[in-house]
Parts: C-alpha cells; structure tokens; sequence
C-alpha cells in the first residue's frame, strides 16, 4: 500500500496558501472604507485669540474655529465664517466638479479645499459628523444578511453532514467494487471528496459581494443601510418622488422680470430698497436676486398683500395681485402675469402712483438633472408619480417641465402613507424618494425608502438608502448597481452549486474507469481555486461603473502637460489662468505630476490653451484630447 504522506503536507499548504490568497482578496472588498478613513486628517489646525495652533483631530470641540488650508481635506462638519474656496465633495457625494463656498456656507467632514484657505466653526465633531456616519452605515450594511443568503446559509448548514455522508458512502462502495480492502481506491477517494467539497465558495458567495458593492455604493454617493435594501431595490417597479428638494431646489428665486414701463434695473433696486425692510420669505428671493436697493421710507406691511414704501417722492407699492388692485393694470400685464402663474409661479407686482410697472415671479427651481433622471426611470420601465403638498397649480406645472404624467397634490404626510400603501395594494414594489419629516411615514413604508442626503434626520433614519449627493441622477445608479450585486450573487451560488455538483461525483472516482481521478493534493487546490474564484467575482464590482454616465458624460477632459511649474504658486497661476479661457469648466493642476486636467461642454482649442498656459510664462509639452 502506498503512504500519501506528501499528500498530506501538500494539502495543507495548499489550504493554507489558498485561505491566505482568499483572505488577501476579501480585504480589498473594503478598500472603499479604507479610502475613506484616510479622507480624516490626524490633526487640524484651530485659531484661539487669534493664535493658531495643531492639535489631534479628536481634541476638536463644537464651537471651535478650525482653519483649512488649500489641498486639505477638511476635518469636521461645520459652517465657512471666512475666506472662500472651491472644494471638492467627490469623495462623499460623487460629484465630479468642485463647488464655490463661502462665508455662511455649510461645509462636511472629508471635502477636499482646492484653492485659498477657509475658517469654519464646528458643529459637528466625532462620531457625529458626516464622514464618521457614512464609514458606520457602510460597515453595517457589509455586515448585514441578504435575504437571498438565507436559503445559502440552509444549504450550508446541511452541507457538511452531507458530504460527510457521500465520503463514508463512497468508502463503502469502493469497498464492495473492490471486493477486498484497498487503501489506494477505498480511502483515497474517500479523502477526496472531504478535500475537494467546498462549503466556502457557498458561504463567501453573497457576503462578499454584499461588502464589495456596499463600499463601491459609498464611493459613487450611495449608502445601503443593510443588505436587505441592497437586494430590494432589483424588485422595484413604482417610484414616487417627493418635489420640494427632492426635485427641485427647495429653495424659491427669482425667475422672471417684466417691466412695462421705467428702467429694469432702477425699478429692481426700488423692489429690493422695499424688501429689505420685510422679513417675509419671498423678500429673501429678491434681496438675494438684485442685491443692493436703493433707500426708501414710510414703509408698511400689509398682511396678505404685501409692502409699500416712499422713494424719490413716489410710493411704490409691492405685493400681489389685491394690493395693486386699485392701480392701472394694462391687458398686456394681466396676460404675462397669468401665463406665469400657470407655469406654478407666484407673481409679484411693482406699481406706482399710476399703475403696475413690473412683475418679478419667484418659483422653486428644478434641480439639474432632475427630468434626464425621470427619463432614466422610464427607461427601467418604472411607474413613477410626483407627490407635493403645493397647490394643483403648481404641481402640474413642476411634473409638466420633467415629464412626469401622474401626480398628487395638496397632500398631508398620511397623504403621502396612503399613496404608498395604494400602489402596494395593486402588486406594486415601491421606492418612496424624499427629504422631509412630511416624508417619514412614508419612507417608512415603501418596500425601499430613499432620503435625499441634505433631508432632515428624521428622513434619513427612516429611510433604507441615502443619497448624499443632490442629483436626482443618482437614482439610476442605485437600481444599476443593485441589479449588478444580485446578479453577481446569483453567479457565485450557480458556480458553488455547479463546482461541487461536478467536482464532488470526479473526486469520488465516478470517471475512473476511462481513467480520469485524481490525489487529494488536486482536490485541495480544486477547492481552494474555488474559492478564490467567488471572492475574485464579487471583486469584479469595485470596477463598476454606470454605462449610461460613461457614454454619455456630459463633459470632455483634455490633459495638458506642461513643463517649467516648481511651486504650487505657478500652478495656481496656470490653474487660474486656464479657469479664465472661454467653455472651461472647471480646471485643475497637477503639480507632481507636471499636468492640468480641464473639463468642458465642448472641445477646446489646442492652441488657445498653448498660448493661455505660455503667456503665464510655462511651456506646453502636449494637449491631449480624452
């Protein structure tokens, strides 16, 4: 009889270097939350009296004032009280492009500050700011269970007794083939079937997927609070849309000016001179729009009407339509002002001592993006409908301009419950899409609730995913990604069902008699391949990337190298340089690495840019087109 001692010792080497490629492999489904705990800075910089100094991160308190310097990323959440700066909120919302932010901006933990440098004051320091709340709710969900797991975890629970069984069956029927005893055939091939079953492969077949596409989900602005939502989002069929900041801005401005007589930008200022005294909402829209007002006196409120106030000897009066009801109002005002206010717009009126000089409407504008993501869910063939407690005016015309055909409006927060409840009613799967606390309940109740990242707490706690970027765009990600996770899952379980189906009935020596079997130092590498062939599958989503965005990217990059940069002032000088030419998006130096990486709605001149970055005095090694 021969003695498998090498056997022996090769299978446990092959064991054990196949858990530590498997285990290697499995770190890298967490390398989304590695890059985000990188994104917190060991220490900051605070300012006491006017004195700065460095302390750790975890010594900031609320109320400090912490100063952010260009390329740091910026530690706490909190709110600008000086300087202004580009940022880049990549990282945490996806977004591509650096937003301006200035005094009075609120500003999140893990933004990178792109040029000057900001002071802001903290309002939210450890575990509660908004990096510390993405890394916990990323980790949760990786932890989590998907409901398709559980008839893996069945299987697998049965697994072992089982294949025990096929091993001790297997002995037997060699035994009795044989006719007498034969180590070589009874328990080599018994071995084999212990050695080759792999249990791994069905239980790494869904966690580590779950991991991988919850931490790509974080990178790309997508939280899944646990694994149960992830995989619920593939039976979706109906998606109601909250309006107000979900759809739209949420916040009003100004989006008409007619003037019907008189100077626009005079009769602005009068608007504005006469707002700046009223602490009414609408006020804010047009001190924002104009600015700076001219001064004016007697001013007086009316309730329900609006203002009036002296200027230069005449008294204007602004407000709706009963407050200039006494005035002129010309055939050519009432149209326009009805033509607005059937687009959902509520309409102010400037008049005079005589009659109605101008009309300024003030609407909730639409996010961008907000009708191509209706768009997107159409193509998914989803029942969408729009739910708003604005009047059905308005609410018409918001669904009109992003194409949407069914809405609700004038709805209570059990309104919007009901109409959740309604569609579930009639077999539908629904994704309820808000921000507000008039939102909660029905959050709560769709089979999968979506919080928009700048809704309230109470929305974010009762929903199942969260965007923490604003474009509505994402949603199509959302469904894409999910539908990739449960598809991959479903591919790791048919090649751990399919490998051991096979592979188990080969081991045993079900093929021997044409002469195909094999030792149990093959078996040992057959099943640590298979393991490492479900982790390297579900590691196939950290390259994910939605279709539709790549061929569809609304920007063009063009690279430029640029040669004679040896300081961050010259790439700040590029950098600005670069910002100024015509059709530049956004403009971005890479000062190790001798670049600028522009983006733009249309191709660029290549020889615009030589000569921009050679009249900053640098030299123009290539400009590449991607």
């Amino acid at each position: 009889m021969d003695l498998h001692f090498e056997s022996a010792a090769t299978i446990l080497a092959l064991v054990t270097v196949g858990k530590w490629l498997e285990e290697k492999s499995k770190k890298k489904t967490g390398n989304e939350i590695e890059k985000l705990l990188k994104l917190a800075p060991d220490e900051v910089t605070i300012e006491e009296d006017g004195v700065q100094k460095t302390v750790s991160v975890k010594d900031v308190k609320i109320g400090d004032i912490l100063v952010v310097k260009q390329g740091e990323y910026i530690p706490v959440d909190g709110k600008v009280i000086f300087g202004s700066s580009f940022v880049d909120k990549c990282a945490i919302t996806g977004e591509s492009l650096p937003v301006e932010v200035t005094v009075g901006d609120e500003v999140t933990s893990a933004a990178l500050v792109k040029s000057g440098l900001i002071k802001i004051r903290a309002e939210r320091v450890g575990e509660q700011t908004t990096l510390s709340k993405i890394i916990t709710m990323v980790r949760e969900a990786g932890a989590s269970k998907a409901p398709i797991q559980k008839f893996a975890d069945k299987v697998a629970g049965v697994f072992v007794p089982v294949v025990t069984a096929i091993s001790l069956f297997t002995f037997v029927l060699w035994l009795l083939i044989d006719g007498t005893f034969n180590a070589d055939h009874c328990v080599t091939y018994a071995i084999n079937v212990l050695v080759v079953s792999c249990p791994c492969a069905l239980g790494l077949a869904t966690p580590v997927a779950i991991m991988t596409a919850t931490g790509k989900g974080a990178s790309l602005g997508i939280l899944y609070k646990d694994a149960e939502s992830l995989q619920k989002v593939c039976g979706i069929n109906a998606v109601l849309l909250d309006k107000t900041a979900t759809l739209t801005e949420g916040k009003p401005k100004v989006t008409d000016v007619e003037v019907f007589g008189g100077d626009k930008d005079k009769l602005l200022k009068i608007a504005c001179g006469i707002e700046c005294n009223s602490n009414h909402p609408l006020a804010k829209c047009v001190t924002d729009y104009v600015g700076d007002g001219v001064e004016v006196t007697d001013f007086k409120y009316t309730v329900g009407q609006g203002a009036s106030a002296v200027h230069e000897n005449t008294t204007y009066l602004l407000g709706n339509i009963k407050l200039v009801a006494s005035k002129n109002i010309s055939d050519e005002v009432k149209t326009k002002a009805a033509v607005l206010s059937e687009q959902g717009k509520t309409v102010l009126y400037l008049a005079d001592n005589k009659r109605v000089v101008m009309l300024i409407a003030v609407a909730d504008t639409l996010k961008d993006g907000s009708g191509q993501a209706v768009g997107m869910l159409k193509e998914r063939g989803m029942r969408i409908a729009m739910l708003t407690g604005d009047e059905q005016k308005t609410a018409k015309a918001v669904s009109e301009s992003v194409g949407i055909d069914e809405f609700l409006a004038e709805v209570m927060p059990e309104d919007k419950l009901n109409a959740v409840t309604n569609v579930q009613q009639v077999g539908g799967c629904v994704a309820m899409v808000g921000d507000g606390i008039n939102d909660s309940p029905a959050l709560k109740q769709a089979d999968v609730g979506i919080a928009m990242g700048s809704g309230t707490d109470v929305a974010i706690d009762s929903a199942d995913v969260v965007l923490v970027s604003e474009d509505l765009r994402t949603l199509d990600t959302l469904f894409d990604l999910s539908k990739a996770t449960v598809r991959n899952i479903k591919e790791n379980l048919f090649w751990a069902f399919f490998y051991n189906v096979v592979m188990i009935p080969v081991a045993a020596g079900a093929f021997s008699a044409v002469g195909f079997y094999f030792n149990p130092m093959i078996a040992a590498l057959c099943m640590s391949l298979s393991s490492l062939f479900v982790v390297g599958n579900a590691l196939r989503l950290l390259r994910y990337k939605n279709k539709k965005f790549i061929n569809g990217d609304k920007y063009m990059k063009t690279i430029v190298q640029i040669d004679g940069m040896c300081c961050e002032h010259c790439a700040k000088r590029v950098e600005n340089a670069l910002s100024a030419v015509d059709g530049v998006v956004s403009a971005d130096v890479k000062l190790k690495k001798k670049i600028a990486v522009l983006r733009s709605r249309e191709a660029l001149d290549s020889a615009v840019i030589s000569q921009v970055v050679t009249d900053a005095g640098y030299t123009v090694v290539s400009v590449e087109v991607k």
